[in-house]
């Protein structure tokens, strides 16, 4: 006898739209070769337009052209039209100084992390977006392995702690 196949796995297929090509972006999400293209593929779309803040909050890029709720609202509505989930992305760029910075990201998710998975889900709730993903970077070249455990701990509590708020709300 033969076995029946295994159940195909989910997969997540993501694609990130950042602040200053927003319109570029959807654009190719709208693309369409030989009838196929991402809109038929994506699973996810993150809208990469967020910043922490210092002290905890989160604020939507400002150094390049205004992003509105409207504007949020009309690619959410463009995704979810199509089975696609999008989702808040949070970033340590910054534009003024054209570097990652870290300690910015570790304030929020460390110092102040119950203020900032609240404003996460406060910002991601409010916007009817479909969970949150944090794409926070630096270079660890300059980091003591001493602090940088230290910050891979605190990063794993902000994470585990934004798991516990997303989860029961079905988001991601």
């Amino acid at each position: 006898s033969v076995a029946a196949p295994a159940a195909a796995t989910q997969r997540m297929v993501m694609t990130w739209i950042p602040p200053y090509a927003i319109n570029e972006s959807l654009t190719q999400l709208k693309a369409l070769h030989s009838g196929a293209g991402p809109s038929k593929a994506l699973t996810h779309i993150a809208l990469q337009f967020w910043h922490p803040t210092s002290s905890g909050g989160v604020h939507v890029a400002t150094a390049y052209d205004p992003i509105s709720d409207a504007e949020i609202k009309r690619i959410v509505d463009w995704g979810h039209n199509r089975g696609i989930k999008v989702v808040l992305c949070v970033y340590n760029f910054d534009e003024t100084t054209r570097q990652r910075d870290w300690a910015w990201a570790k304030s929020a998710f460390a110092t102040h992390r119950a203020t900032f998975v609240a404003a996460l889900v406060a910002e991601m709730t409010r916007l009817v977006l479909d969970g949150v993903n944090i794409d926070f970077e630096g270079d660890d070249t300059d980091i003591p392995d001493t602090q940088l455990n230290r910050d891979r701990s605190a990063y794993v509590t902000f994470v585990k702690t934004l798991h516990l708020q997303l989860a029961p709300r079905h988001k991601h």
